[in-house]
């Protein structure tokens, strides 16, 4: 299945309603005074690229989060190290984020808190941050994989694929008890999970609750070399290249290991990855001082500001010309010009000097509603539901078929099979540049590689033939300016993997 018009970065990154308790009172939520009164509820982001539970010092603070007296954490990186606070053991209960603008559930009421925040972890040793707030980022609560432990969470996108400025539905359910309302996925992808606590540090005593992250085509740490040496995750030469995650450019493909990131608005490949593609960082700047890259035209590039807890940064990303994710059911999904910035994430331990980079990051914008960052031209979804089991490490995607437009290549009368008759359209209009219900490969003119096409695929419906051959085009939403898509943040923190 080929999808094509995926935009830069997604409309927004998955968020949860949450609650906080002490275990010697679980059912009093830690409450703080807001503009319209006592309030305990947290809007965090739901994040699978996150092993850690962060919260933001203003969130703390405001909450009286009790803190593990002289504990420190550091999340560990190539270029230095980030500190956090460690909170004593709370309680952290999840409520639904759901339409109007994720308040659609029954959240700060204190007489249904049991029933609306149902799902709940205990004994959660958070991390919390040591300064204020990045004013470009905003506070950061991030919710990652121990908030994931056991359970399967939704993501419906339904409301803005069909034409609503609406956020996507979040719900969290235990794994194996998902209701009926939730449809069948079209497509599963397996993910394997990866440890990365060896990329931290804690002093003075007990360290935060620690989880693992899913990695699409493998377990990126059976790359590393040890002893020092460093290694991108595009070196799994061990795992066969149709489970990992292909890009391509230019005549050259590269399979790697890339990381499920919720919290991610784009998708980003490693430096080393698209240098293989013959990809790199000019020496040089655009007037303006941002960066750029050699070896991909000017019009296929972008550039992006990106923020995480270590400040901010300009980089530059560009249009692969496809990058392949494998599906459990055999047929690979294909985006077609997929945008991707280039940038390295890497991690090292700090115990004996092992470096890791990442080879990319699969964000939101190749799985929820997108758009383009200088006009905001607005994109519905190729899938309409998303879900994710923790236990098993399944992602599941349903497709959106009202908002795209699904073809059955050589079926150019439409009535979703490919037989003679589809032959005879072609036939009677060779050759022309007006009547093109037979230009197959969409180049402007009938002609002989159209009747390839439908060669290829006689016999082929739209029932028999799988959805290996559908084209998926995702509709522009509209021209809009939007009010609350806020600041772009590609990544919210240096090292996407602890936080």
């Amino acid at each position: 299945m080929t999808i094509e018009g995926v935009q830069v970065a997604a409309v927004e990154i998955p968020q949860i309603n949450a609650a906080i308790t002490l275990p010697s009172d679980p059912t009093s939520p830690l409450t703080t005074e807001g503009l319209l009164g006592p309030t305990f509820t947290i809007k965090a982001f739901y994040d699978s690229g996150a092993s850690g539970v962060l919260l933001a010092k203003e969130t703390a603070d405001a909450l009286g989060v009790p803190l593990a007296s002289g504990v420190e954490f550091g999340d560990v990186g190539v270029g230095g190290i980030d500190y956090f606070n460690v909170s004593e053991n709370i309680n952290i209960h999840l409520a639904p984020f759901l339409a109007p603008f994720g308040v659609g559930a029954d959240i700060d009421n204190p007489a249904t808190f049991t029933q609306t925040y149902n799902q709940v972890f205990t004994n959660i040793r958070a991390q919390v941050a040591q300064q204020n707030s990045d004013t470009f980022i905003g506070g950061l609560d991030v919710f990652g994989m121990p908030l994931f432990q056991g359970k399967t969470v939704t993501m419906d996108s339904r409301r803005f694929n069909g034409g609503e400025i609406e956020v996507t539905d979040v719900n969290v359910y235990n794994s194996g008890q998902l209701p009926n309302s939730v449809p069948d996925a079209d497509f599963h992808i397996q993910t394997t999970y990866a440890d990365f606590s060896r990329f931290t540090q804690t002093t003075g005593g007990e360290g935060p609750t620690f989880s693992e992250n899913p990695f699409i085509g493998g377990d990126p740490l059976d790359a590393l070399i040890p002893g020092g040496g460093v290694a991108a995750a595009n070196t799994l030469s061990s795992i066969p290249l149709d489970t990992q995650v292909v890009a391509s450019y230019g005549g050259t493909s590269s399979g790697g290991s890339w990381l499920y990131d919720m919290g991610a608005m784009t998708s980003i490949i490693s430096e080393q990855q698209a240098a293989l593609m013959g990809v790199t960082y000019s020496e040089d700047t655009l007037p303006d001082g941002t960066p750029f890259l050699e070896g991909a035209p000017l019009e296929d590039q972008f550039q992006l500001q990106v923020g995480g807890v270590g400040g901010t940064t300009t980089v530059a990303g560009f249009l692969l010309d496809t990058l392949t994710l494998p599906t459990v059911e055999g047929e690979p999904i294909t985006y077609t010009k997929a945008p991707v910035l280039v940038l390295d994430i890497a991690v090292e331990d700090p115990d004996t000097g092992d470096q890791l980079t990442l080879a990319g990051i699969l964000g939101m914008n190749l799985i929820l509603p997108n758009f383009e960052i200088n006009t905001l031209d607005l994109r519905a979804s190729a899938f309409d539901f998303i879900t994710f089991d923790e236990p098993s490490g399944l992602l599941g995607l349903t497709l959106n078929p009202d908002v795209v437009d699904i073809t059955l290549p050589g079926d150019y009368n439409g009535n979703g099979v490919v037989d003679a008759a589809d032959y005879t359209i072609w036939q009677d209009s060779f050759g022309s540049m007006d009547d093109l219900a037979a230009d197959g490969n969409g180049n402007g003119i009938v002609d002989a590689a159209d009747y390839t096409i439908w060669q290829d695929n006689f016999g082929n419906t739209s029932a028999a033939s799988g959805l290996s051959n559908f084209t998926i085009i995702p509709e522009p939403a509209s021209l809009l300016m939007v009010s609350g898509l806020g600041v772009l943040m590609a990544s919210r923190r240096r090292n996407p993997i602890t936080c």
